[in-house]
This record gives structure tokens, C-alpha cells and sequence, in this order.
């Protein structure tokens, strides 16, 4: 298995296809594929496995996704298609379970925590795009991250504590460029104060619930910090 992941990893357009659902792969003309596939449940069942490689093949799935305004073609396939499946708490084709719920994990640890090579791409994945989760829902172009799917994203970060320090080492910085582009002018006004109260927001939502989870109050911890940190 972690060679065949290893090889769809050097194909940009098949790690796509998987992560998004759909797509053409470069190469292979009219390749696709079935209509059963479920790409939530594709990223549960490779990501949430306790890999003998500490997750080294499977963060081959999405370490050449771009950041910011490269995200286009199969890099923002991809991304969006990423966060959105380890997101859903739909149930897969072949499971009653969601996605979410598993990648969280239980007594185990979550996905990050179990694969701490995939955690390190997941985590650098994210931080790259981070005004993707500092702007309302309906607000981020073409593809669309709501904002409960954007706090789910962070609570998944937060399971890892190696993964949540570096992540809010890089809003930190992000943070610092926003206030720079206000002070120049470069903003062209003054939006830069809501974006960094969604994004803080955002982040300090997520530890918080993934402490929850672990204590097996994650219902109701999930559906307490979606609504106090609702935006949109």
C-alpha cells in the first residue's frame, strides 16, 4: 500500500482526483473514476491507519499542494478537497462512522498524533493557506470553505501539540504581514482587523475542542465552540 501511495503521490493530477473526488489525470485520457468512489472516506481510510512509515507515503498525497494564489487547478483541487474531507461528518460509503470522528481518533491518538511525518505535511499544508480560514464563509472565491468545516480543520490540528504550536507560530506571522500591509496601505483599508479576529477565533477553537473529544464530551463540545466562533 505505501508504495502504490507513493507512486499516485508523484502524479499532481491523481493525488487530486483522489482527494476531490474527480478530475482528469494527466496522462490517462478519459481515466475515471467509479462513481461509488468517496473521497472522505478515501482520506479517512489512508490517513487514520497507524503506518508503519509514520505516514511518509500518504503525506506524498498532498506535499506539492501550492499556497495562496497558486492555489488553481489540481493544487486547489486538491487543497479544497483536502480540507474538506477530513471536515465532513457525513458517514462514508462503507462506513456508518464520518471521517472527522475517525481522524480525531480515541484512546489511540488522532491521525496526526499517530503519523507524525503526515502530521508535519498536514500542519505545513495549512499554514500555507491560511487566509483561506481568515475570511467569512462565502468569501473565499470559487471554492468555498464553510466556516464549520474551517473550525473542524483546526480542531484537528489542535489534536497534535507539536503541529498546533507550529501552526500558531505561523498565524502569529501572518498576523505581523496584515498589520504591515494596513500600515502601508497596502490592504487598501482596514478589513485586515476582521480577518485576524475570524483566524484567532478559529484557532483557539480547535485545542480547546480537541481537549474536549479526549474526554468523550466532543458532541457537545463541537457543536458549542461552531456556534460561538460562527462567522459568515
Amino acid at each position: 500500500m505505501t508504495t502504490a501511495l507513493g507512486l499516485a503521490g508523484r502524479n499532481e493530477s491523481a493525488s487530486a482526483a483522489l482527494l476531490a473526488g474527480s478530475g482528469d489525470v494527466d496522462g490517462f485520457d478519459g481515466a475515471e473514476l467509479p462513481d461509488s468512489f468517496d473521497s472522505s472516506r478515501f482520506v479517512a481510510n489512508v490517513f487514520d491507519r497507524n503506518w508503519e512509515d509514520d505516514g511518509a507515503a500518504v503525506a506524498g498525497l498532498i506535499d506539492w499542494i501550492a499556497s495562496g494564489s497558486e492555489l488553481s487547478g489540481h493544487s486547489g483541487d486538491a487543497w479544497y478537497g483536502l480540507m474538506s474531507a477530513v471536515a465532513t461528518t457525513d458517514a462514508g460509503v462503507t462506513s456508518s462512522s464520518s471521517p472527522f470522528r475517525e481522524m480525531l481518533g480515541g484512546a489511540q491518538g488522532s491521525s496526526l498524533e499517530v503519523n507524525p511525518v503526515f502530521a508535519q505535511t498536514f500542519y505545513e499544508t495549512a499554514a500555507a493557506n491560511l487566509e483561506e480560514f481568515s475570511v467569512p464563509e462565502g468569501k473565499t472565491g470559487g471554492e468555498l470553505l464553510d466556516s464549520d468545516d474551517q473550525v473542524r480543520v483546526k480542531m484537528l490540528v489542535g489534536t497534535d501539540d507539536a503541529a498546533s504550536a507550529k501552526i500558531s507560530a505561523s498565524i502569529q506571522a501572518y498576523q505581523a504581514r496584515l498589520v504591515e500591509m494596513y500600515v502601508t496601505g497596502e490592504s487598501g483599508g482596514a478589513p485586515h482587523e476582521t480577518n485576524m479576529a475570524i483566524l484567532q477565533g478559529k484557532l483557539e477553537g480547535g485545542p480547546f475542542n480537541a481537549e474536549m473529544h479526549k474526554h468523550g464530551e466532543n458532541v457537545e463540545a463541537e457543536e458549542r465552540i461552531l456556534e460561538a466562533f460562527r462567522v459568515g
